[in-house]
């Protein structure tokens, strides 16, 4: 697992880049060049702190995103923003169905036996779909 430890560790690979992804979400003009690599990012790490505070938290792990490449992909804050998204559109069903006698939990083994248990998404947690199991539940959840 990659984990941060400590600010002394480069995080802001191009600072050139990373002043400009500021300018871009503050209007403010930064400049790294007289900063350590550990200010810079304490620099960052507040600024980050304080959108995240005045924006929401999206926001600030965007700007973060944004101004580290390197540490996080793009391509998970679009996850992320889409995923509040759609929470934010979530409402109460009006009718309300009865529960189902299909129970399930996840569990940390790629695989189980059971269709009870799953193993986590990261693992491909689809597998239970070709569970003979949840094909007839599926034909017959009564």
């Amino acid at each position: 697992m990659n984990t941060i430890r400590s600010t002394k560790y480069g995080l802001i690979e191009d600072p050139i880049a990373a002043a400009l992804v500021i300018k871009a979400h503050t209007g403010e003009t930064i400049s790294f060049e007289a900063m350590s690599s550990e200010e810079e990012n304490q620099f960052l790490a507040t600024l980050v702190r304080q959108f995240a505070v005045d924006y929401g938290y999206i926001s600030g792990w965007k700007l973060l995103v944004d101004a580290t490449p390197n540490i996080l992909h793009p391509r998970l804050m679009e996850d992320v923003a889409t995923a509040a998204s759609v929470y934010g559109r979530l409402k109460a069903g009006i009718r309300s169905c009865p529960p189902s006698k299909l129970r399930m939990s996840v569990g940390s083994k790629s695989t189980y036996e059971s269709i009870y248990q799953v193993g986590p998404k990261s693992l491909g947690g689809n597998v239970w779909k070709t569970k003979k199991e949840y094909k007839g539940f599926m034909e017959d959840p009564g």
